[in-house]
């Protein structure tokens, strides 16, 4: 397999949001500037995005840049308020794919929300609460990885949800719009929290590639 590349890699806060060549410019609506977590694998993030109340973050790279069946979207983040409903975190065209936080029974807790919008079965995908419920006011790194058939949720690097299709084919698309924060629509589901840094890569990056060959036998 080709390396994965880099198509979105976005440090919320900074001003202006794009790519660190300028490339892929964002437009945030309604959020303000929060603290990062500072230092952490994922390097050093001084700044966040607050979002409440539909604030959002909308970006729209080239279709041509990104895989469809292979990829991963990265989030770094945190839930800052009990979650009685759906969050919408991260929904783009294509890659077709979906994040939520939804509520778990635990207080002070959560479940993350995985899907994936295939083209035989429609919207489905994984959830967190098979192996672990998350907790409010705590930095994370998210990453959610599709390879053609299989998907995937890691929390700080350990794979917490696996799924898999018959038929990996994707709903197809002509445009790579983004959103974080609130469903595409601009009304429902909106996030309440922070998120420090987006990222897509088209393919996947090798470490999480691994993991997710190594559970590929045993999907939930």
């Amino acid at each position: 397999m080709p390396p994965p590349i880099l198509v979105v890699d976005h440090h919320l806060g900074k001003s202006p949001i794009a790519n660190p060549d300028g490339s892929v410019p964002a437009t945030v609506t309604g959020c303000t500037v929060a603290k990062g977590p500072g230092a952490g694998a994922f390097g050093t993030l001084a700044t966040a995005l607050h979002f409440t109340g539909g604030g959002h973050v909308s970006a729209a790279p080239a279709p041509s840049l990104l895989d469809a069946r292979r990829y991963c979207v990265r989030l770094v983040l945190r839930v800052t308020a009990p979650v009685i409903g759906r969050n919408n975190l991260f929904e783009s065209s294509l890659p077709a794919c979906s994040l939520q936080v939804v509520p778990s029974a635990g207080r002070g807790q959560f479940r993350i929300l995985g899907w994936v919008n295939n083209a035989r079965n429609g919207w489905d995908g994984v959830d967190t609460a098979n192996r672990t419920d998350l907790q409010l006011d705590r930095w994370f790194i998210l990453d959610f990885v599709c390879d053609t058939d299989t998907i995937g949720i890691f929390v700080d690097g350990e794979l917490i949800a696996l799924s898999a299709f018959p038929d990996g084919t994707p709903k197809p698309s002509n445009t790579a719009d983004l959103v974080l924060g609130i469903h595409p629509d601009l009304t429902r589901w909106p996030f309440t929290g922070e998120i420090a840094l987006v990222q897509v890569w088209n393919g996947i990056p090798p470490v999480l590639e691994q993991a997710l060959d190594d559970a590929r036998g045993n999907p939930e």
